[in-house]
């Protein structure tokens, strides 16, 4: 159960966004379709649709539909109301995990396109390559990713998302964000680029950390990760050259709940 929102409102703003998202494309946003994408079943998006949910919402169904619903810079105005709405409210749950995705959002376009090419490796690397302000030559992509990553050239040059100018391919708009599944896809794929030989030669860093931590522990390790985010974008901003790079983080709980101890 959510608190600190009406939930009326939660329920009547997902069948808003529902409706405006299927609108765009009637015949692929089927509930079907939106159901795979979050991970729900097609009678929950079916029900949300038709704002007859029950009240005891779950929090993760309903964040995983809003970011399909909410996530792809598709409802600008539904968004800003989503902003409007959510954001002032006091749910944790919806600043913590929402919050960090809609940071930058009239800045940054989130499409549904760029979200979907992280399921492929070639598409994903050669257009994060392309979106870097260097750009990226013909003979560099195939130097990372062979000549199969052309097939992922040829096809995000057909969605119209990179163009090939003075020699270097470069996506037509460098920010883009991505749903929590994208961004999940896309740590898998670039964690494949790191490299142990590097230790050393001051070009990567490595760290695991675990641990059993109190709530304000735990809200103390997000603070950290989301003020190392700011940095790491700031450093990205005043520094740009012609070295790729990527980084990334994540945290989570492990267990929700500890055993009780005898």
């Amino acid at each position: 159960m959510m608190m600190g929102l009406e939930v009326k409102d939660i329920k009547a703003i997902l069948a808003e966004g529902l409706r405006l998202y299927r609108e765009k494309d009637p015949a692929r946003h089927s509930f079907n379709y939106i159901a795979r994408k979050t991970n729900n079943s097609a009678s929950f998006v079916e029900r949300a649709a038709k704002n007859s949910l029950g009240d005891a919402l779950d929090s993760k169904k309903v964040l995983a539909l809003s970011e399909v619903v909410l996530g792809h810079g598709e409802n600008e105005r539904f968004v800003q109301f989503f902003l409007q709405k959510f954001l002032t409210e006091e749910s944790d749950i919806l600043k913590d995990a929402i919050s960090a995705k809609f940071v930058n959002q009239f800045q940054s376009e989130a499409t549904k396109e760029i979200d979907d090419i992280c399921e492929h490796e070639e598409t994903f690397i050669a257009y994060i390559l392309s979106s870097s302000g260097a750009g990226v030559s013909r003979e560099d992509l195939i130097n990372v990713g062979g000549k199969k990553i052309l097939n992922g050239v040829r096809k995000i040059e057909e969605m119209n998302l990179i163009e090939f100018k003075g020699g270097y391919y470069r996506a037509r708009k460098l920010n883009f964000s991505l749903s929590s599944q994208g961004l999940m896809r896309s740590i898998v794929h670039l964690f494949k680029f790191y490299n142990p030989f590097n230790i050393g030669k001051k070009l990567n860093f490595i760290h695991v950390l675990t641990n059993s931590l109190s709530k304000v522990g735990i809200e103390k390790w997000q603070d950290e990760h989301r003020r190392h985010h700011e940095e790491l974008s700031r450093i990205g901003e005043e520094n740009q050259g012609n070295y790729h790079v990527f980084s990334f983080g994540a945290m989570d709980v492990i267990l929700k709940s500890l055993p009780k101890r005898s």
